[in-house]
């Protein structure tokens, strides 16, 4: 009887703050989170159309970055 009790404490115990804690809109948990947008300026380096990657050369002085960005299969790319 004794170990029944503290099982059952124990498991109240490590299961109100799992409770309490819990957001009260599951929905928000659930819905889908636009991806963030960033605004790049910098140099064009290479553009592969058939694989829809751009590099972009980015960065100040000697601290340069090449950022590859992917396209959408539905971009067009045209010459300017």
């Amino acid at each position: 009887m004794r170990r029944n009790v503290r099982t059952a404490a124990l498991t109240a115990i490590l299961l109100v703050p799992l409770v309490t804690s819990a957001p009260a809109d599951w929905g928000a948990l659930t819905s889908a989170q636009p991806a963030p947008s960033y605004t790049y300026q910098g140099t064009v380096r290479a553009v592969n159309a058939r694989a829809g990657t751009l590099d972009l050369i980015t960065g100040v002085g000697m601290s340069l970055r090449v950022v590859r960005m992917t396209t959408a299969p539905t971009t067009r790319l045209v010459a300017a």
